[in-house]
């Protein structure tokens, strides 16, 4: 029998990632709703879990899920997926305060360890940067580089 659907689902990043075992970054969390970053509690807890309801039910009768690391919990549809062992995630965020960024919720944060990283100010501290990327290269830098640095630096001084 075949179905007719409107929309058919496909696994995003969270889910690949848990599904397979890869680490996951979550670039600049704070930008995201609240009911988005809710759903990571579960995710973060010792379970690991992530009930994807609005999955819906599986319309190729052949697919083994549990093969896939699911557990199909209704006739209907839905299933719980359980990361494997080396599923990491990584989050960034800037502090809460800024145009479209809040503060996230106690649950969430109680779940990450929190690492400040201070801005990047100071001449000398893009020369660490570019002597710790570059290596024996930063010394060949022609001085037009050395200028545009600086320049960008000013640039950058003016705007905040």
């Amino acid at each position: 029998q075949r179905y007719c659907s409107l929309f058919e689902w496909a696994d995003g990043p969270l889910v690949s990632a848990m599904r397979d075992g890869h680490l996951l970054l979550l670039d600049e969390m704070s930008l995201a709703e609240d009911a988005v970053l809710e759903r990571l509690n579960s995710v973060l807890e010792p379970s690991r879990l992530l009930v994807l309801a609005e999955k819906g039910g599986d319309t190729d009768l052949t697919t083994n899920v549990e093969a896939r690391g699911e557990r199909s919990f209704s006739s209907n549809g839905g299933s719980e997926i359980h990361a494997k062992e080396n599923f990491r995630i990584f989050a960034t965020m800037n502090p809460g305060g800024d145009f479209g960024k809040r503060e996230l919720s106690p649950a969430l944060r109680s779940r990450f360890t929190e690492i400040w990283v201070p801005s990047v100010t100071g001449r000398t501290d893009v020369n660490v940067v570019l002597e710790r990327t570059l290596s024996a290269a930063v010394e060949r830098l022609p001085l037009e580089t050395h200028h545009l640095v600086q320049r960008l630096g000013n640039i950058r001084g003016k705007m905040l």
